[in-house]
């Protein structure tokens, strides 16, 4: 073949494939299809889905008490550290007594002084009791001699003066017997006022004896000194004076919680009770098991205090879910994964102030039609009509030009869609959906299990995606279908 007949050959394939490209262009300018998007895919299935509010927060001990003194003074004995199990009723600590047992003697010598003085008051009464029987005697006689001598005068034998005397002595013996009887009663009150004195002087004794009983600090409850803020030879301010001391924490550590704090567009959606997977970031190969056991009722602001809540902070409330850490705990059951459900939770040691996040397993649903979540976007189906109408090309116009095409109104229109690839196009769909677990959401309505959804790339679904666009299945999806298969 000769160097000339090459050349043409050459320049005959050349001009064949510009051919080709120009015969696939006026195709495509004459309304052909155009090229096609390479998109993801995933198929609508019957799954069980159940909804998930996730939230992060720190382990709390269930219980957990602070102690602080209830008297002021030095410590002199200290009887445990921190980690220490204790039992209730253990001396913990001691401080120094000293000051007490001075005031114990001084009020112990008070009582007695008291005790005498009702002594005293008592044989006051005595005396008064005697004063009043001696004037009643003299009163008695005094009667006796008026008697006789109105006897007397009433014969004419005595003078009226010596009358008048004996009614006068009367008189006079009358009162010295009232003045006794009062003096009975002001002595008896005497002895009550002593005896009172004595009731107050033994008050006073036995609260320097309880304070000087309260000067050993004992745990309230048994288990573990979580905290230990105060050193031998410290000095501690007593709770009967002010805030007191804290000196150290006991808490129930077999018995801990994750602490959250949850939105409030999430927390209607939790009950007590619904069970929980809790990942603690020192164990994150290790999920336990939770429950959620208590819901605020009052909501708490940004900074955790309920004052600090506002029209716009983010209103949260706290939720306490219970952990389960030991190998023989029962399964919670729920919504719980297969593989937390299945396996009792890990004997692990969990220490306040951990952090953790929490997945708390709510409403759930079986048996029912979803996709993936990504495969659900937002469109203005008013928007995709004028589109529509203004170019069956797919090219989009103004939206006064394609009202005046096609008569669409103006306002908005959004609706939840989902795009289905029928016979290599992409249809979209107006769906229903319902509960999500963040990976997978319910379709209520527009679709049937079997059907194929575009599910990525992202933009391509939520932004350039339209009805009638032709589409490719990428090869990563359709090799991980055959995987599946």
């Amino acid at each position: 073949m000769t160097r000339t007949t090459k050349r043409l050959l050459l320049f005959g394939l050349i001009g064949l494939v510009v051919l080709v490209a120009a015969m696939a262009g006026i195709s495509a300018l004459l309304g052909g299809d155009g090229p096609s998007a390479s998109v993801e895919t995933a198929t609508a299935e019957t799954r069980t889905i159940t909804q998930v509010v996730t939230a992060s927060g720190r382990i709390e001990p269930a219980t957990e008490v602070t102690i602080s003194p209830d008297v002021s003074g030095e410590i002199i004995e200290l009887t445990v550290k921190e980690g220490d199990e204790v039992v209730a009723g253990q001396v913990l600590a001691r401080s120094r007594p000293d000051l007490y047992a001075a005031q114990i003697d001084q009020l112990s010598a008070g009582v007695q002084q008291s005790e005498a003085g009702v002594g005293q008051a008592t044989a006051g009464v005595a005396q008064a009791e005697a004063n009043v029987a001696q004037a009643q005697a003299a009163l008695a006689r005094a009667e006796q001699d008026f008697a006789r001598v109105r006897q007397l005068f009433d014969r004419g034998l005595v003078a009226r003066a010596e009358f008048e005397t004996a009614q006068s002595a009367v008189r006079s013996q009358t009162a010295a017997v009232r003045a006794a009887q009062a003096a009975v009663g002001s002595a008896r009150s005497g002895v009550g006022q002593a005896r009172y004195g004595v009731t107050g002087a033994r008050a006073r004794l036995a609260e320097v004896q309880n304070q000087i009983g309260r000067t050993t600090v004992t745990a309230p409850m048994s288990g573990t000194v979580s905290m230990l803020d105060v050193e031998l030879g410290e000095r501690v301010v007593g709770t009967s004076q002010m805030a007191g001391t804290p000196m150290m924490r006991i808490a129930r550590l077999d018995a801990m919680e994750l602490v959250v704090d949850v939105n409030e567009n999430d927390v209607v959606n939790i009950e007590v009770g619904d069970t929980a997977r809790v990942e603690v970031d020192a164990f994150t190969d290790r999920p336990l098991k939770g429950i959620v056991t208590e819901i605020a009722q009052s909501a708490r602001g940004v900074g955790g205090a309920a004052a600090a809540v506002s029209a716009t902070s983010v209103t949260t409330f706290q939720v306490r879910v219970r952990v389960e850490t030991g190998a023989a705990s029962a399964a919670v059951g729920g919504g719980l994964s297969p593989e937390v459900a299945s396996n009792p939770s890990p004997s692990v040691r969990l220490r306040p102030g951990m952090n953790g996040t929490v997945d708390v397993f709510t409403r759930s649903v079986r048996g029912v039609a979803a996709i993936p979540l990504g495969a659900v976007t937002v469109r203005d189906l008013n928007a995709v009509r004028r589109d529509t109408a203004s170019s069956t090309r797919g090219r989009r116009r103004s939206g006064a030009s394609a009202a005046a095409s096609g008569g669409t109104p103006q306002v908005e229109d959004i609706r939840k869609v989902v795009f289905v690839v029928r016979d290599g196009k992409a249809q979209m769909v107006t769906v229903e959906t319902g509960l999500d677990d963040r990976t997978w959401i319910e379709i209520r309505r527009g679709l049937r299990t079997g059907d194929v959804v575009v599910t990525g790339p992202y933009g391509t679904v939520s932004r350039t995606l339209t009805p009638g666009d032709r589409v490719r299945i990428s090869t990563e999806t359709a090799a991980a279908a055959e995987d599946e298969e």
